[in-house]
């Protein structure tokens, strides 16, 4: 929940770093407000990292019979590396993606990433609740 939650705010301090007025200037806004912001939501998402990475890792152990250990363990890393090296090309994907929308929506596009991430991050948060109450404890 937390990963989506700052997945969704993520794009928010770009609202506040500048503004165009009708003279046609770029007005800044101080970088007093722009960087604690952004310090708060960098520090909730890695903490939401952290907490993810570890609880998925426990409950791949509670899930596996203790002479399959190293087999579900070594899957799983597997299957971590494997997002690690295709959530960059994703993510390049959709900052292009996002660049390309910039023309036909104006300060609204760079939501466009985070806002696929935030999605992505509520599926994965669903698919969770099926997750067997069981996996709670070591078997």
């Amino acid at each position: 929940a937390l990963t989506a939650l700052t997945s969704a705010c993520f794009p928010m301090p770009t609202l506040f770093v500048g503004h165009f007025s009708g003279d046609g200037e770029l007005h800044h806004v101080p970088s007093g407000v722009f960087w604690p912001i952004m310090i708060v939501l960098m520090a909730m998402k890695n903490a939401a990292g952290v907490t993810a990475f570890t609880s998925s890792a426990i409950i791949c152990n509670n899930s596996a019979p203790p002479g399959h250990l190293a087999t579900v363990n070594g899957v799983g890393q597997s299957a971590a590396s494997l997002a690690r090296a295709i959530g960059p090309a994703m993510a390049g994907l959709s900052w292009s993606l996002a660049i390309r929308l910039q023309t036909a929506l104006p300060g609204l596009a760079q939501f466009l990433p985070f806002s696929m991430y935030a999605f992505l991050a509520c599926v994965a948060l669903w698919v969770c609740t099926f997750i067997p109450a069981d996996l709670e404890s070591k078997k």
